[in-house]
């Protein structure tokens, strides 16, 4: 049976002038996408209330060559529960799920399953629009579950993920994403990557702009059980550096893999897992693995191949920074310096 795919011929905004009268909507919900997942409380009339059991896929979306490449989202939803989206291909869209709190802070997304998602020059897989200082609760949702997820040439985080606890990834992954993103970008967060994998510009590639970081871990509890993670020196000869990455955004100017706390702790266990990564030259503040701010915690127990690196582990910035390592690191060709650099323990 052959796949239907789907071709925008317009910017599918939806607006709350086509919400019936009589019903509350915020303007938050001028949105562009595909599908507008919401339900209405009869009581009062709001939209605020999590809509369950939606169950989207079997489908191809292909916005390529049109006028609304990587503007609009397959699906949007101001709260959804135990909902399923599988086998989607998507090319050049903003999202699959686009995840959004509202401002009257009602939302939640839990229960979320996400099968066989195939992306292409597309902006993320999942994005969540949540902040910390909203204000509007302490998390955004919970429970959301990747199997086989993977894609390439995303422009922006594939696993755009804020305020979702209790998560969890198999077997999922991305390659060549473009600079100034992190392919796993976990911001306040539970999440356990169990067999994943990204390739971010280890050797040269026909595309410059790809070349993106790792993983990010930040102000959250991430737990990497084996998979692959390579990138580093975008030249591929060895004269490039980690600031190859930052596409002037200064969102991966750090490091290919960064654990941060904004001073409530964050914790990353790499457990079992290949990281192959080459830098060129030295550059002070730039290293394959960071561990940044207060009561930030990194854990190895895995397999470092290193390729021209001057040092495996940057820690910068206040007191309480550990770092645990148990495995093996294999330093490669020409590497200097030292595997962990500054005051760890201080």
């Amino acid at each position: 049976m052959q796949r239907t795919t789907i071709i925008p011929s317009s910017s599918l905004l939806f607006d709350t002038d086509r919400i019936p009268s009589g019903i509350d909507s915020p303007e938050e919900y001028e949105v562009n996408a595909l599908i507008i997942s919401l339900r209405i409380n009869g009581g009062s009339g709001s939209t605020t209330s999590t809509q369950r059991d939606l169950l989207v896929g079997g489908f191809s979306y292909d916005a390529e060559g049109t006028g609304y490449e990587r503007l609009v989202h397959i699906v949007f939803s101001g709260g959804q529960s135990h909902s399923e989206f599988s086998n989607i291909y998507h090319r050049a869209s903003n999202s699959v799920y686009y995840a959004h709190f509202l401002s009257d802070g009602a939302s939640r997304h839990f229960y979320i399953t996400f099968k066989h998602l195939r992306g292409q020059d597309s902006n993320h897989q999942v994005t969540t629009n949540w902040q910390p200082d909203s204000g509007l609760g302490t998390q955004m949702g919970s429970t959301w579950n990747f199997e086989d997820c993977s894609g390439g040439k995303y422009r922006k985080s594939p696993y755009d993920l804020n305020g979702v606890l209790y998560s969890n990834a198999q077997n999922s992954s991305a390659d060549n994403v473009y600079k100034g993103s992190y392919v796993w970008d976990i911001k306040n967060s539970n999440v356990t990557l169990t067999g994943c994998a990204v390739e971010s510009r280890y050797e040269s590639r026909d595309d410059a702009n790809t070349g993106s970081g790792l993983i990010r871990c930040y102000d959250s509890d991430v737990t990497v059980n084996g998979g692959n993670y390579i990138g580093g020196d975008s030249s591929g000869d060895g004269t490039g550096s980690i600031s190859d990455y930052d596409d002037g955004s200064g969102n991966v100017s750090g490091s290919l893999i960064i654990c941060e706390s904004s001073g409530g702790g964050s914790t990353l266990n790499l457990v079992g897992a290949q990281v192959n990564m080459r830098s060129g030259s030295q550059q002070a503040d730039r290293f394959p693995v960071m561990s940044k701010g207060s009561r930030s915690v990194v854990r190895y127990s895995t397999t470092f191949n290193l390729w021209q690196a001057d040092d495996l582990v940057c820690e910068s910035g206040g007191k309480g920074v550990v770092l645990d390592i148990d495995g093996n690191i294999t330093l490669k060709d020409d590497t200097s310096g030292g595997l962990i650099t500054q005051d760890i323990l201080s």
